[in-house]
């Protein structure tokens, strides 16, 4: 899932980044790895790149913040911002790496720099943004289940 370019606005980057940072900032069990890779591999399918572009690059995603939220404060907002700018730049590295390595030495010259920048620049302003707004949600699923779960022993306790 790709952020649109517009004819006024023409700089993109990976909105599912969102997600698989979420889900490597809240979870660590191996599952979640294994839920990273299965959106990956849906990505690479739907996507002209090459295979296990998503993939690769949503897992390196995932083991560096597994890896660095053990030194870190996981909700530290420099940490989120920080970890947002390097997933950005973990998949435009792959795009270039795969755009060089299927061509020849002149395409070199010819990928835009800037577009690398401004995809930065939006990652590392909307990730943070996009993780605040599911952590919400999130926070409301929880209340939402722990409420039915009530209810449930409940109704249930009270049938016996």
């Amino acid at each position: 899932m790709i952020l649109p370019g517009f004819s006024f606005f023409p700089y993109t980057f990976d909105l599912i980044l969102i997600i698989v940072l979420f889900l490597s900032l809240t979870s660590t069990h191996f599952s979640t790895a294994v839920a990273v890779s299965l959106v990956g591999i849906v990505m690479d399918s739907l996507s002209g790149v090459p295979f296990f572009y998503f993939t690769f690059s949503y897992l390196w995603v995932f083991m560096i913040v597994q890896l660095v939220k053990q030194f870190l404060f996981k909700q530290s907002r420099v940490f989120i911002v920080i970890i947002s700018l390097v997933s950005v730049l973990i998949q435009q590295g792959l795009f270039v790496f795969s755009v060089l390595i299927r061509s020849d030495t002149t395409t070199a010259p010819s990928i835009d720099i800037t577009m690398f920048i401004y995809s930065a620049v939006l990652g590392t302003l909307l990730i943070p943004a996009g993780i605040w707004i599911l952590n919400i949600f999130f926070d409301i699923w929880q209340v939402m289940t722990r409420s039915i779960q009530k209810k449930l022993i409940k109704l249930i306790e009270g049938d016996l």
